[in-house]
């Protein structure tokens, strides 16, 4: 990574090319800057370039600085992480909608965000720019004020949001061209960059106040009765600016756009993740009414059995995400009963996790669990070689497909085809109900192996015993195995 910024850094002639406002485009309370040791190339009347230049040194600390910022953070993942987006993927799939949230990170890393939204927009211009094919892409971004304001002395973080502000702008200017829409909010329409709220020319007014109706009556000269009309709306109904007004219209926010304001995102989060979760303040009074007659409960971060007494307030805490033993005998094949089940016992992980996973209304591709942050966190930064680097990117890749770690010798060393074989072996064990299964040869016919590889294997080869036991006269499928089984194989191949 350092070898690869200082060659940019080299290479980098650091020359950045701007067109200039027209006088009519811009106030000073715009914030429009000119640099006076800038050189300035004349192209007609309206339209002039200014070029700055800037160091190759600068140009490294300013990509360094941003890149550390994002790694302390742990916002940059391995190319191959299954948490990536690949924007132009992302277009294509029709029935979905990509939302960008920041809402985890912490107030000290606000000016992230800003960098964040950036490089975002960044890239579905630059996809939309590159692939014209792609479909149409619709953008709505809240607050626009406050990534595009009309005075940038008022924000806290003037260098990201400078850097935001442009971006807003080419979109503003020149999205259409490349059919994206942009649909921003705010209160206050004067409060935005003003070249970028004049190149939105269509406004949809929902229910405003007086003031609010007095400001823009400076543009648009509003009838008596458009005035009153603006006051009375109901929610949901509004006016369209476009040449003429028309109203009124129905407006309805789309089911991902509607605020969730007495519902906090951790609850949401929890119910989408199957876990159920206590949201009413007043705990005794839903828990009577959704859940009378329970007991016990398990806690679905640690697998903790915990008792219930409503008269004595033990209950689960506001905002804890819980199961019932009824919620695991549903969903998860398991020998527990429900007198396994007795405070203060635990319930395995893995078990709480297949039943969450069961539960769950929509699919999760990857594992977006959420991490207990400690109290005092510590953060070691620094460039890697490149072979530490793909040291790195294997051993995530590993993780994240569950790779036991006694089976890693499995990927990239050991012959495809044995691994095969002990999997099929493990699975005809996994389904040998009837514990018909009692000799190698009784293996070697049930899976078509010949008996005197599997002789061999039961002597010789680790995988193969970390996978396959012999129990009382039975063979069976190990733990190992059975996470062995879960592995998409395949995909990790191709991955690594």
């Amino acid at each position: 990574m350092r070898d690869t910024l200082y060659e940019y850094s080299e290479e980098l002639e650091a020359t950045i090319t701007v067109r200039e406002l027209k006088q009519d485009e811009f106030t000073e309370e715009d914030g429009v800057e000119m640099v006076d040791d800038a050189e300035e190339v004349e192209q007609d009347s309206s339209v002039r370039e200014v070029r700055y230049e800037m160091d190759a040194e600068d140009a490294l600390e300013e990509v360094a600085e941003s890149l550390l910022m994002l790694a302390g953070e742990g916002l940059i993942a391995d190319p191959g992480a299954e948490t990536n987006l690949d924007i132009e993927e992302e277009f294509k799939k029709q029935g979905r909608v990509a939302v960008l949230n920041c809402n985890f990170l912490q107030p000290r890393n606000e000016g992230l965000k800003y960098i964040i939204l950036n490089l975002w927009l960044r890239l579905i211009f630059r996809a939309r720019d590159e692939t014209p094919r792609l479909p149409r892409a619709a953008l709505e971004i809240r607050e626009l004020k406050d990534i595009a304001p009309s005075v940038l002395g008022n924000s806290n973080y003037q260098k990201e949001v400078k850097a935001l502000q442009s971006t807003i702008y080419e979109i503003a200017t020149r999205g259409g061209s490349r059919r994206i829409l942009m649909l921003g909010s705010t209160q206050k329409p004067n409060d935005v960059y003003k070249p970028v709220r004049t190149n939105m020319p269509v406004k949809i007014l929902l229910q405003l106040g007086e003031e609010e109706i007095m400001s823009l009556d400076r543009s648009y000269n509003f009838s008596p009765r458009q005035i009153e009309q603006l006051k009375d709306f109901d929610v949901g109904q509004g006016m369209l600016m476009a040449d003429e007004p028309h109203w009124p219209i129905q407006w309805r926010g789309a089911r991902c756009g509607l605020g969730l304001g007495d519902e906090t995102w951790r609850d949401r989060y929890a119910e989408a993740w199957g876990a159920r979760v206590i949201k009413n303040l007043d705990q005794e009074a839903e828990w009577e009414h959704e859940h009378a007659d329970r007991e016990i409960y398990i806690n679905a971060r640690t697998g903790r059995v915990k008792p219930v007494d409503i008269e004595s307030s033990k209950l689960p805490d506001l905002g804890e995400w819980y199961l019932f033993p009824a919620d695991i005998f549903a969903n998860v094949p398991t020998t527990l009963t429900d007198e396994d089940m007795q405070p203060p016992e635990k319930v395995d992980i893995e078990l709480v996790a297949a039943t969450l996973e069961a539960r769950r209304e929509y699919d999760i591709p990857s594992d977006l669990s959420l991490q207990r942050a400690e109290k005092t966190t510590h953060r070691s930064l620094s460039f890697q070689s490149g072979e530490e680097a793909d040291d790195k990117r294997r051993q995530a890749i590993l993780d994240q497909h569950n790779v036991p770690p006694t089976l890693e010798s499995w990927v990239g060393t050991t012959d495809r085809e044995q691994r095969q074989k002990i999997l099929r072996i493990c699975q005809v064990l996994a389904e040998d109900h009837r514990n018909e299964i009692t000799t190698q040869q009784d293996l070697a016919d049930a899976t078509d192996i010949p008996r005197g590889t599997i002789a061999n294997w039961n002597t010789e080869n680790a995988a193969f015993n970390n996978c396959v036991t012999k129990e009382k006269g039975q063979y069976r499928t190990t733990a190992i195995g059975q996470k062995a089984l879960d592995v998409d194989w395949a995909k990790l191949d191709a991955e690594l």
